[in-house]
């Protein structure tokens, strides 16, 4: 499924959801021994700016990103417990110079996750993913360079501590190995082995508003076949604010998102810096409306995106924008 097709089948299915409301805020969907069923899904769209810079070429301003994204959870808990699964699609599209290069990139996953959960205290947990990658770059309608793939692992462990009715902080840590798409300088994915953690707080100032900033790192490294060891290590620093339409189901939010890459090896370092926004929409499914966002949050399901390797352009995406700007 192409990016686009999977963001039109899930703008369609929120809009869908959105009309039977009602429907969804009657009794939990109970399973045995009361255990319930519930999810969320999302989507939106947004741009992302970067900037490239390094001590071996001039800097650069590459092509603004265009995105659009989908993302889904389903939830099943019986008392404290909860096993998740989940999966997203983040699709990033520009075009550069006269005759255009039009380049495509696609990152996403498939995974799930299982953790203990109190409502009034926090949760702990433990998630996995598989993150898959896709790049491409054509000029009139011909391949410039052959489309590359790639897919890496995702494991980590997560947490949360609830402050009462005003705040949530939390934190994760992922360790990623695999198969990154990466066909700039040979035509072929690189082993891409390292970790990214993340630290974050939720401030609910109103029961319908919520104010979330949070901050990643990245550290790993890149091996090529004959080529030098090479770092892959970075840093973002995120907010949103989110508001929850009441007596519905439905929250409407906006985010904005600064990360700073780089990758460098013996020989130099190339340096990218990402300005991204984006606007979507959030449907939880599967019991009744929500009293608060809080409410819902601490009932909902767990983030398992990567903010590198998924909502952000991938390595292999960053360089083919860089080499085909003027």
């Amino acid at each position: 499924m192409t990016a686009k097709l999977f963001a039109l089948v899930t703008t369609s299915f929120l809009s869908a959801v959105a009309g039977c409301t009602s429907l969804a805020y009657s009794a939990d969907v109970v399973g045995p021994a009361g255990c319930t069923v519930a999810g969320l899904v999302q989507a939106g769209g947004g741009l992302s700016a970067e900037h490239f810079s390094s001590n071996l070429v001039p800097p650069k301003d590459p092509a603004t990103w265009k995105m659009a994204f989908g993302e889904a959870a389903l939830n099943y808990s019986c008392k404290d417990w909860t096993a998740q699964l989940d999966g997203a699609y983040y699709g990033h599209w520009a075009t550069e110079n006269t005759p255009a290069y039009h380049l495509t990139n696609g990152n996403g996953h498939v995974g799930g996750a299982a953790f203990w959960r109190n409502a009034d205290r926090g949760e702990l947990g433990v998630a996995a993913s598989r993150v898959f990658q896709a790049n491409s770059i054509t000029r009139n309608g011909a391949p410039v360079l052959a489309d590359v793939s790639g897919g890496l692992w995702r494991l980590g462990a997560f947490g949360e501590y609830y402050g009462g009715d005003l705040f949530t902080v939390g934190a994760g840590a992922s360790y990623i190995n695999g198969g990154a798409a990466y066909n700039t300088r040979l035509p072929e994915t690189a082993d891409h082995r390292g970790f990214e953690a993340d630290l974050y707080a939720k401030l609910y100032p109103s029961d319908n508003f919520g104010l979330t900033i949070r901050g990643d790192v990245l550290s790993s490294k890149i091996e090529l076949p004959f080529s030098p060891d090479t770092t892959w290590n970075g840093f973002a620093i995120s907010g949103e604010a989110e508001y929850l339409i009441p007596n519905s189901s439905i929250s409407l939010f906006a985010s904005a998102l600064f990360a700073k890459r780089k990758l460098e090896d013996i020989t130099g370092y190339y340096s990218f810096e990402d300005k991204q926004g984006l606007v979507g929409v959030r449907f939880a499914f599967g019991g009744a409306a929500p009293l608060s966002l809080r409410n819902r949050d601490r009932h909902g399901a767990y983030d398992n995106t990567s903010v590198f390797d998924e909502k952000l352009p991938n390595l292999d995406a960053e360089l083919i924008n860089e080499l085909a700007a003027p």
